[in-house]
């Protein structure tokens, strides 16, 4: 049975080339100019396709909430129409990047995530304190989130592309035939990885669980949801605080994102690491530690 795949959101950042006054914007969509202050843009909802759209008088836009990259490139265009009907001229044509592809996976089939969990690399799964196992993938670039009854969220690509080869890895890894046990590292090869690149790791991890969420980070709906982590050194821990909100429980530490990055993340277009790296090298040199 093949994969089922379906495009949930897609999330793509717009470049107009030029300011816009956020005055013409709530004209031309009949948004009051209220509480500017709370938030430096205009959120405007569009029907026809069915997308959320902030818009900043930078000229920089962030759609998101449409199931294809096609029906994003037809909300900037009644962006871009509707702007003109009230004498905004743009000079050029926007430029549109997709950022994120979330996609919503069923592999018919059962998935064994205490055997995943020990045969795959960068994997977390803590099932006492969610049932889901994440696993992050290196190319593409992306992360799953996967259950046991063979359902998966995938986030992190860039196209639908990236979405099918990341399944395509996904099937192999998790299906396949005499997959090889996961071994500790036995000090020849690979150097170790470090505390910061591990602080990464968890971070990547935790934040990734805020990107599959929907609600709003101001009334956070799963305010204890996080990621078990058995094992961190000092000065992991330190490094993963800087963003996030490690606590000491039996076995280990559990990993909570905070509100303010997740609202960070929520509201910017960068890329997930690319954000957590912005934001961690502007605490600590990453630099020398060759992760920027």
């Amino acid at each position: 049975m093949a994969t089922s795949i379906k495009i949930c959101n897609v999330v793509a950042s717009v470049d107009f080339g030029q300011r816009i006054p956020l005055r013409n914007v709530g004209k031309a969509f009949s948004i009051p100019l209220t509480r500017r202050n709370r938030f430096p843009g205009l959120v405007v909802r569009l029907q026809k396709p069915k997308t959320v759209n902030l818009i900043f008088s930078t000229g920089k836009m962030i759609c998101t909430g449409s199931s294809s990259e096609q029906g994003v490139r037809r909300a900037v265009k009644k962006v871009v129409d509707k702007l003109e009907n009230r004498g905004v001229k743009l000079r050029g044509k926007p430029q549109v990047k997709i950022q994120n592809v979330v996609a919503l996976l069923d592999f018919g089939k059962k998935i064994n995530l205490e055997k995943a969990a020990k045969s795959l690399t960068k994997t977390i799964y803590e099932p006492e304190q969610f049932p889901g196992l994440i696993y992050q993938l290196d190319q593409p670039k992306t992360v799953a989130l996967l259950f046991s009854n063979g359902k998966a969220v995938l986030t992190g690509a860039r196209s639908k592309r990236e979405v099918e080869e990341a399944v395509r890895k996904l099937e192999k890894a998790l299906f396949r035939k005499g997959r090889r046990r996961r071994v500790k590292a036995s000090g020849r090869g690979e150097p170790p990885v470090s505390s910061l690149q591990r602080a990464l790791e968890i971070l990547e991890a935790t934040y990734s669980l805020c990107e599959f969420c929907g609600s709003s980070c101001e009334v956070c709906p799963y305010p204890n949801l996080g990621v078990y982590v058995e094992k961190a050194s000092e000065e992991t821990l330190k490094y993963t605080s800087l963003l996030a909100s490690p606590e000491k429980c039996r076995k280990g530490f559990y990993v909570k994102p905070k509100r303010e990055i997740s609202l960070l993340l929520r509201n910017s277009a960068e890329d997930l690491r690319d954000l957590l790296v912005r934001l961690l090298s502007e605490q600590v040199n990453l630099e020398a530690l060759q992760l920027a």
